[in-house]
């Protein structure tokens, strides 16, 4: 065991000559910690009997001032069986020093000690405001604190004051008041300050294994906070430490508590004798419930339940109660980096136990849980409990085969195209509308005509919009609204190819006003940023600006719908000369087909689940694993669809979450014919709650 320290011992070069501050430095050090950034040193400290609270203040400001600290701070336990009416001068003093409000309310006021209730008489009035303040409260958690005892507080007046107060009521019925002790069972009457509260549900507890049976309803752990007072929390624990002070008498046991909706630390402070049973019981996923005081803990920075009573609780397990048992299909065990916290052994005997058929196990991008769940499930099946285990994955899928074209119209590169850009209010095309189209026409790979025009948003474009794109208000006040505007746009396309950088976007926008106007939007379309990213592999990068600066164009006021779609044009004019030269193209058609293979760093990952049907689509699915970890990782272990195609036999593809491929699409305001187009490649949908995502 270490050497025990005092408080000398760590302020050794500050020697008071009262010998009050020298008795105090006599004090044995339980634990000491160090605040550097606030040059802060608390201790707390072990002192045989009271001692006056002025020689505590009076040494923390000598040896902070000894030290260079802006504070000392002594923290006192005192033994529990020097607790008595003697003590009482100090706790008062301790009191007024963390409630100022109550100084002098005290004055000439008695205690008595009858049990487990100290009984304070106040000789000059201001019960109700010492109420008011909670002053039982702190008083109790004080005792508590100092002294490791359970003591309720009581405050009355004095004879004459009740006399008073009751001849002022002019008869009013007094209050019945709390002097015994608590027997464990119901008080005779609760104290005046609590009768306006109903009494709270009682608690069919556990076995109690520090302190007493704990009485009263549970709260939300959401709902404490530090002016809370006396609480009773309920839920699972986790994170139990446990350690000696350095005396090796009492223990310090800190360990944290859940009920799903949110957690707190408690901490047990005790002589071994006290708390044994709670060390040798306290494990991690017991149900208990904690009966305390919320406190700011100055050690652990934190609000905190200083526990007076804790027992167990037997766990209330969750039933499956359907007639038809569910199969889950997707599902993350520990093996899923940073989405779950449950082994897939436990996942396994869970759903054999509600009754379930089957379960799969999808993590991200691994299968290493897949022999855990055999196991178990290899297990169950010798008891009776039968379970079936889904082997899959949810993949990082990225279409390396992204067609650029969109639609069935056929165009040679001579023919005619028109190259487009939009400015809106915001990145949602339900939400937000346009303020600017900007339109180029391209005829035999030359410029011909170009359009553009303001779109009235009907609404205030925000600051951050104007500063990107220097449109305002103003500018668009008396332009065409949104029908006029993509009407008049429609009738200078007409039967072209319409072009566009990130097109998702831009279409997105012009089919949403379609359908708001009644009109139609069919027209074909190819998006760049794809043809970039095969015939311009060199950039990291495929925004307009990057790519228009790379091919050496003249600067441009990017952002503004008529310069960008200028740009534009001269980019695809650029990209059809190296499509027809480079890669022997002449027609769009010949586009999704044979201009080859984006690279797979460059290209958007989707979720994508991926079960096994048989054993070939295992050895499918093991083959998938490893290209994606050993040829084509990149942040993520990703799943071309061009390997997927090749390896898809025994395999049922799903389309995952909202960050799957259709649902992703779904959001970009995609048509129904493109929605279809893509959900076309999967076996089955997914549709989750809208809360999940």
């Amino acid at each position: 065991m270490p050497e025990t320290k005092r408080i000398n011992d760590i302020f050794s070069s500050y020697k008071p000559e009262e010998a009050g501050l020298r008795a105090v430095g006599e004090a044995e050090v339980l634990d000491l910690k160090m605040d550097r950034g606030r040059r802060l040193i608390t201790l707390e400290v072990s002192l045989n009997g009271d001692v006056p609270r002025r020689n505590l203040r009076e040494y923390e400001k000598g040896a902070a001032l000894a030290y260079g600290l802006s504070a000392v701070e002594l923290h006192v336990h005192f033994s529990p069986e020097s607790f008595g009416v003697c003590c009482y001068p100090g706790l008062v003093e301790e009191l007024k020093r963390l409630s100022p409000v109550v100084n002098g309310f005290f004055d000439g006021s008695e205690c008595r000690i009858d049990g487990g209730t100290l009984t304070i008489v106040l000789a000059h009035g201001g019960r109700a405001l010492l109420l008011g303040e909670h002053c039982d409260r702190k008083l109790s958690h004080l005792i508590f604190q100092e002294y490791g005892l359970h003591f309720e507080v009581a405050v009355e007046e004095s004879a004459t004051q009740t006399a008073q107060r009751e001849a002022a009521a002019a008869g009013a019925p007094g209050l019945p008041m709390k002097t015994g002790a608590s027997d464990g069972h119901e008080p005779p009457a609760a104290p005046a300050h609590r009768v306006e509260k109903p009494r709270p549900e009682k608690l069919q507890a556990g076995s109690c294994i520090f302190g007493r049976t704990v009485k009263g309803k549970p709260q939300p752990i959401s709902d404490v906070t530090e002016a809370s007072g006396h609480v009773v929390i309920s839920g699972d624990v986790f994170g139990v430490e446990f350690r000696e002070t350095r005396d090796g008498s009492k223990y310090i046991i800190s360990f944290n508590v859940t009920d799903y909706q949110a957690s707190m630390a408690v901490k047990i402070i005790g002589e071994k004798e006290k708390t044994n049973c709670a060390r040798e019981n306290l494990k991690n996923g017991i149900t208990v419930v904690v009966s305390g005081d919320a406190t700011y803990d100055k050690y652990d920075r934190d609000l905190v339940v200083r526990a007076r009573d804790v027992c167990t609780l037997k766990k209330t397990e969750k039933t499956d109660d359907a007639a038809v048992k569910r199969v889950e299909l997707h599902l993350h065990t520990t093996m899923s980096a940073l989405d779950a916290v449950t082994p897939a052994t436990e996942f396994v005997k869970r759903a054999a136990a509600w009754g379930h058929t089957a379960i799969a196990i999808t993590d991200h991008g691994v299968v290493q849980a897949f022999p855990d769940a055999m196991n178990t499930a290899r297990k169950l099946k010798k008891e009776g409990k039968p379970v079936k285990i889904i082997y899959g994955v949810e993949d990082y899928f990225i279409d390396d085969t992204v067609p650029p074209v969109t639609g069935s119209a056929q165009m040679a590169f001579e023919g005619e195209f028109i190259a487009f850009d939009l400015e809106t209010t915001g990145l949602g095309y339900e939400n937000d509308r346009i303020t600017e189209i900007g339109a180029v026409r391209i005829v035999g790979g030359v410029v011909t005509d170009s359009f553009d025009t303001f779109v009235n948003p009907h609404r205030h474009i925000p600051d951050e919009i104007t500063q990107l794109t220097s449109i305002t208000d103003a500018m668009v006040a008396n332009a065409p609204d949104e029908d006029a505007a993509v009407r008049l746009f429609l009738e200078f396309c007409g039967a072209a190819v319409l072009v566009a950088h990130n097109a998702a976007f831009d279409t997105g926008f012009i089919r949403a006003a379609c359908r708001r106007s009644g009109m139609k939007f069919d027209s074909t379309f190819i998006d760049t940023i794809p043809l970039c990213r095969v015939l311009l592999p060199e950039l990291k990068k495929y925004k307009l600006d990057i790519v228009a600066e790379h091919l050496a164009l003249p600067a441009f006021q990017h952002h503004r719908a008529c310069d960008d779609a200028k740009v534009l044009a001269d980019i695809f004019i650029i990209l059809m000369s190296r499509m027809k030269n480079e890669r022997q193209l002449g027609d769009i058609s010949q586009l999704n087909t044979r201009l080859g293979q984006a690279d797979y760093t460059k290209l958007r990952p989707f979720h994508q689940i991926l079960l096994v049907r048989n054993k070939t689509g295992l050895k499918n699915l093991y083959g998938l694993i490893s290209k994606s970890h050993l040829k084509y990782y990149y942040k993520t272990p990703r799943v071309p669809r061009s390997e997927l195609v090749k390896a898809r036999e025994g395999l049922l593809v799903g389309s995952a979450c909202e960050a799957g491929e259709l649902f992703s699409a779904v959001l970009q305001g995609k048509s129904e014919q493109e929605l279809k187009d893509i959900a076309s490649f999967y076996d089955y949908l997914e549709i989750q709650p809208t809360g999940n995502n």
